[in-house]
């Protein structure tokens, strides 16, 4: 891998790309893969309001996969369809998800309509009377 001027690249550097549309983009090499030089890798901009870490608060990568559990799941797996999560409240009516029941939210609908009926409404004011003509 080489940048255009021939010097080798590698994931890491900071680097400068001048597309030929569009401005230039200051960042981080990474991602790049050694037989390939063009479309090769990826740009993480450096932005002015990146974080400045403490160091001795991070960890590299690599160590934080390696410490996770096998059987973490995978996020990566598409949210479920609307048809899916219909099925879901279908079969347990939504109470295992911790959802409201219908029922629970018609009785709260009519508690509020109540309360609305008994409501005391404004007052409109009265125009003052006129005074007689002197």
């Amino acid at each position: 891998m080489h940048y255009k001027n021939g010097r080798p690249a590698q994931n890491g550097d900071k680097v400068v790309l001048i597309p030929s549309w569009g401005n230039p983009v200051i960042g981080i090499l990474y991602d790049a893969v050694a037989g390939n030089d063009t479309c090769n890798g990826r740009i993480a901009p450096i932005q002015p309001n990146d974080p400045c870490p403490n160091l001795k608060e991070c960890l590299h990568l690599d160590d934080v996969l390696a410490a996770l559990p096998e059987n973490v799941p995978d996020i990566t797996a598409p949210p479920p369809t609307v048809e899916e999560l219909q099925a879901i409240l279908d079969a347990d009516g939504g109470v295992a998800a911790g959802l409201p029941s219908a029922e629970d939210l018609d009785a709260v609908a009519a508690e509020a309509q109540l309360v609305e009926d008994v409501a005391p409404q404004p007052i409109e004011a009265e125009a003052p009377a006129a005074s007689p003509a002197v």
